[in-house]
């Protein structure tokens, strides 16, 4: 195992001190960032620049979050679950 697969904290979302973004680089394969909806795209997409969005590297994107612990906790499930069907999945033989 390679000391990054190791480093504990890549499996937990870590805060980024200069922005309002927690990120966690390793759960169960996954990337994931939280951050405020406060960009010009989220303005232009109408949501609510008081709440939070969660984009995994799965490529969904959860936003209108309360809160950045709430989002913790749906990207922790929902990596689980992926993480579960990518083990009962089969390779496709051609």
């Amino acid at each position: 195992m390679s000391r990054l697969a190791a480093d504990p904290n890549r499996k937990i979302f870590v805060k980024d001190d200069d922005f309002e973004t927690w990120i966690c680089r390793d759960y169960k394969t996954f990337y994931m960032t939280i951050r405020k909806q406060d960009l010009e795209y989220d303005i232009e997409k109408n949501r609510d620049p008081s709440k939070y969005v969660l984009q995994m590297s799965s490529s969904e994107i959860y936003d209108n979050i309360d809160t950045p612990e709430l989002a913790m906790q749906k990207g922790y499930s929902r990596a689980e679950e992926l993480y579960k069907l990518r083990l009962k999945s089969k390779p496709i033989k051609l």
